[in-house]
């Protein structure tokens, strides 16, 4: 497990509610708790 999924309380990458849950801690964390950047940065992939 790397020491970032750890910092957010991941215990399980294939467990769903723990991954999104850390993933969007990480992006607020990331985006200085600012929720509209987070969700902005977390919608920022690539696009078909």
């Amino acid at each position: 497990m790397s020491g970032t999924a750890v910092r957010y309380g991941v215990k399980d990458s294939f467990n769903s509610v723990e991954n999104v849950r850390g993933g969007a801690a990480y992006l607020l964390d990331l985006f200085g708790q600012d929720l509209r950047l987070a969700l902005a940065g977390g919608g920022g992939g690539r696009t078909p």
